[in-house]
């Protein structure tokens, strides 16, 4: 599975809010060609819930901070961190900029 969180900040640095973690889930072929070493594109998606998204939407500069893990869940259900990256970027959510 693929687990992703985020954090979103004003330019000043103080935090709006932290979204997730969320799981998605990947296709048999997808397993396979990450257990075989191949690159897969996977799309992942964070829900922002209507409150956070009404202190947002007006903004035209807010920092994301995007983590994600690749986690593979053994049939007991240990779960096992294969591989993470943190991204960070700024997006304007009114559109304007």
């Amino acid at each position: 599975m693929v687990r992703t969180s985020a954090r979103l900040q004003l330019s000043d640095g103080r935090s709006i809010a932290r979204l997730g973690p969320e799981g998605t889930g990947l296709t048999a072929w997808q397993e396979a060609q990450l257990r075989g070493g191949s690159d897969v594109a996977i799309g992942a998606c964070i829900e922002i819930p209507a409150p956070t998204w009404d202190r947002v939407e007006h903004l035209e500069d807010v920092r994301v901070e995007l983590f994600v893990e690749l986690v593979f869940v053994a049939d007991a259900g240990e779960e096992e961190v294969f591989d993470s990256v943190r991204v960070t970027g700024t997006v304007d959510p009114s559109g304007e900029g």
